[in-house]
């Protein structure tokens, strides 16, 4: 059973070979071409929302986007594997009552470069804004950048909005895109690069403003960026995971043009050591939405030399909060965090890694203060290993994501707690 992995494993990887790691990785291939039908969905019961298709474990590749309409639905923004050399960008509504409905085309026919071993269109993620809903993914199909795709708010339809190109000398991404509004209610977008193959960054971008590159760690690399808004100061954070020379996941807050103010924060217990666990998807953060006050994280923890906790920490506190602590030193696969309209947290969390897979929701109070107990939500039945969770909450509903294994397929699956 994989318990810890060290770092020393994370820092063999020298710009050359991330580079090339990147490049090598396969598309995943798909095992149906048939879109998943329309569910009715709802608390205790579960859809899947993907086309079925063949995890490859791939720096945070098979994420998805989940964005909500000023309707209350959902759209889980995706990208199909495809059967043949060409990839689709697709949206999935999932009504506020939890129902799946068909997935309709943001954008089709995306040829897989010359080279087989390249994938064509990955690392989605997307955000709503007071103008309506955009996605981006990253594209390197002989046009590489990160596309956007926008949509409004309610109705409508997708359309391409703009592509941004890579700054000179980038050669790869080495993450998904990371997406969210900021205070002015424009998008930030933020991913791991690597540029001339000797320099790992961040690079991140507020539109409007220019691109600008941030150098978390100078010896090797970031995984999983994402973005958490002060609701009441209108600070824009940033938190990512360091598997260079500084191990552990850290926060860092950016102005309005992106550049770093004040000193990056370590997470306690996010490393011990040598030894830290790579994530496999964004970085848990999250404000508490309008009007309210601080940024959140959570994420999985150290207990001595197993990563046994889930630790919840108010950004620029110093002492986090234990939500969940394994009684079997089992691993944290996975962790989300979401707040409701009103401020409340849920945590979501997924334990595996050659443990039984099993997942667990807790939500507080709405100031974000007080957790009520941990819950454990059955998942669907015959899953046989979990990789990935993302969240969505509503004023009185949760809505979960799970990218899970099911009967030799790999598939994100979608339900409901209250």
């Amino acid at each position: 059973m994989l318990r810890t992995r060290l770092a020393a494993v994370a820092l063999a990887a020298t710009a050359a070979s991330v580079a090339a790691g990147i490049a090598a990785i396969g598309p995943a291939t798909a095992s149906s071409t048939i879109r998943p039908q329309a569910s009715a969905g709802g608390p205790g019961h579960w859809s899947e929302v993907t086309t079925a298709y063949h995890y490859t474990n791939s720096f945070q590749f098979e994420d998805i986007g989940l964005a909500r309409g000023s309707d209350g639905v959902l759209h889980v923004v995706w990208a199909s594997p495809g059967a043949t050399r060409t990839h689709e960008v697709l949206d999935t509504p999932i009504s506020a009552s939890g129902k799946v409905g068909r997935a309709v085309v943001l954008a089709s026919g995306i040829e897989m470069p010359l080279s087989t071993n390249l994938v064509s269109v990955y690392g989605l993620d997307a955000t709503a804004t007071p103008h309506g809903i955009d996605a981006f993914w990253i594209t390197q199909n002989g046009d590489e950048g990160i596309e956007e795709y926008s949509r409004p708010l309610k109705g409508g339809h997708w359309s391409f909005a703009t592509i941004v190109r890579p700054l000179a000398g980038d050669t790869g991404y080495g993450s998904s895109v990371a997406a969210a509004t900021g205070s002015d209610g424009k998008p930030w977008t933020g991913f791991f690069a690597v540029v001339s193959g000797t320099r790992f960054l961040v690079t991140v971008q507020h539109a409007g403003h220019p691109q600008r590159e941030i150098l978390p760690d100078p010896e090797c690399c970031v995984l999983g960026p994402a973005f958490g808004l002060d609701g009441r100061t209108g600070t824009t954070w940033i938190a990512y995971q360091s598997i260079g020379t500084r191990l552990g996941t850290f926060a860092q807050r950016l102005a309005a043009d992106g550049a770093t103010t004040g000193s990056k924060i370590f997470l306690p217990h996010s490393a011990i050591g040598s030894s830290i666990l790579p994530v496999n998807q964004r970085v848990a953060v999250t404000g508490r939405g309008h009007g309210q006050a601080n940024v959140y994280a959570a994420y999985a923890a150290f207990t001595g030399q197993f990563v046994d906790d889930v630790d919840l920490i108010r950004l620029g506190a110093t002492k986090p909060l234990v939500l969940f602590s394994a009684p079997h030193s089992g691993e944290i696969a996975g962790v989300a965090l979401s707040a409701t309209p009103k401020g409340a947290l849920w945590a979501t969390w997924i334990e595996g890694y050659g443990l039984k897979p099993a997942l667990f929701v807790r939500e507080s109070n709405n100031q974000g203060a007080r957790f009520g107990r941990t819950v454990k939500v059955t998942l669907p039945s015959g899953t046989t290993a979990v990789h990935e969770v993302y969240t969505s909450a509503q004023a009185s509903r949760l809505d979960i994501l799970v990218l899970l294994d099911r009967g030799g397929k790999t598939a994100y699956w979608a339900t409901q707690v209250t």
